[in-house]
């Protein structure tokens, strides 16, 4: 979104009762440890777009705001798609945020940010819901292969940010 909405979007939140928390917030809320706020809000932020570390990320310290950073390993690792508003985040840029007080850097999955034929007509649905149908071989991916894919997928992710953050991600913001 536009930056000028974006500081609206925040504002809005401030001026109206909204009370941003952090991911461990909800951690420690779930396990009885504390209470949320009333109109907790959790404010997210998929893909590792650019404009979180030169924009984003600035507004929400100015305001105390938490957050939540999902980043795709294979778009940051090797190359993202196509068609995406704007460039990503760097590796060196998503640690230096990971390190920060009111940053949680979580995994948006490591490659299943995209689609996979899921039957014979050639309809595509999110990779990680739906089986996928292979057309060479003309059948579907039995259950137990799609959740390989899937655990493959998370230990992938867990490894590369073990690998280049210093950390497994807690959370994962499942993709679509």
């Amino acid at each position: 979104i536009p930056e000028k909405k974006f500081v609206e979007q925040m504002e809005y939140l401030q001026t109206h009762g909204y009370n941003p928390v952090s991911f461990d917030d909800i951690v420690q809320a779930h396990l009885g440890k504390k209470k949320l706020a009333e109109n907790a809000v959790l404010l997210t932020f998929d893909d590792a777009y650019i404009s979180y570390n030169n924009f984003v990320l600035p507004v929400l310290k100015e305001l105390g705001y938490p957050s939540v950073l999902a980043v795709v390993g294979n778009f940051i690792e090797y190359a993202a798609p196509e068609g995406l508003p704007e460039p990503l985040m760097s590796w060196e840029q998503i640690k230096e945020v990971s390190s920060r007080k009111h940053v949680e850097v979580v995994s948006h999955t490591y490659d299943l940010h995209k689609g996979v034929q899921y039957n014979p007509q050639g309809n595509t649905a999110a990779a990680a819901s739906v089986i996928a149908y292979d057309p060479s071989k003309k059948i579907y991916e039995a259950e137990e292969q799609f959740r390989e894919r899937i655990e493959a997928d998370f230990i992938t992710q867990k490894k590369l940010f073990i690998e280049k953050l210093g950390s497994a991600p807690r959370v994962v913001v499942w993709p679509y």
